[in-house]
């Protein structure tokens, strides 16, 4: 009970905290709210609301979507400075992606299940004494397998988004922007293989070779 508890407030509150801790305001009426209030109902998206940060003091590049029964988009002030109104689109076209296939109710399905299986094992341990020790094998097994396919599902659905955007003739755009922010991403194995993401050069190799 406890735990289905923690993840309705969980689902429900996520876009309120977000809002909270990055201090996030709405996109006032404008040239930007214009450009993508047209570009989310374009694309058959109608409940959503559209935020910005002040992002200038930790110089923060970065635009996500949270929410599921409202999308709550968030974009930080010096993205919208950095790119040209093509980038932009392209950027929100990734976010639409993830809302157009479904993404975020996927990955919370995933998190709960995890959530779940670390909470069952913590529960055996607590008060069986992990008298079974086979037992305890499995169900740690199981929480190993949800979350390698959380990782694995996290990258292919970037990628996933990625290709919609290539598929709404703003590829280009969207590898110009993401040369932009390429500064200091480090193509390491290790930290792509740990990673939930991509990294910008494999996204960007994606979308010059995924035809």
């Amino acid at each position: 009970g406890f735990i289905v508890l923690y993840l309705i407030i969980w689902l429900i509150l996520t876009p309120y905290k977000t809002i909270f801790f990055l201090n996030a305001k709405k996109i006032p009426r404008g040239e930007i709210y214009d450009l993508l209030n047209k570009l989310f109902i374009s694309n058959g998206i109608e409940n959503y609301v559209l935020y910005y940060w002040n992002s200038n003091d930790s110089n923060e590049d970065n635009a996500f979507v949270c929410g599921t029964f409202k999308h709550h988009v968030f974009i930080s002030s010096t993205l919208i400075n950095k790119m040209t109104h093509r980038q932009i689109e392209a950027i929100m076209l990734h976010e639409i992606g993830h809302i157009k296939n479904h993404h975020l109710t996927r990955m919370f399905t995933l998190r709960a299940l995890l959530l779940l299986a670390l909470s069952i094992i913590i529960v055996y341990i607590v008060f069986f004494n992990s008298k079974s020790m086979f037992f305890l094998f499995i169900l740690v097994a199981l929480f190993a397998f949800v979350a390698r396919v959380n990782l694995y599902n996290s990258k292919r659905y970037e990628q996933e988004a990625d290709m919609y955007v290539k598929n709404k003739g703003y590829g280009k755009d969207l590898i110009g922007a993401l040369h932009k922010l390429s500064c200091g991403d480090e193509n390491n194995t290790l930290d792509e293989i740990l990673s939930f993401y991509p990294t910008i050069a494999h996204r960007i190799d994606n979308l010059k070779n995924n035809k």
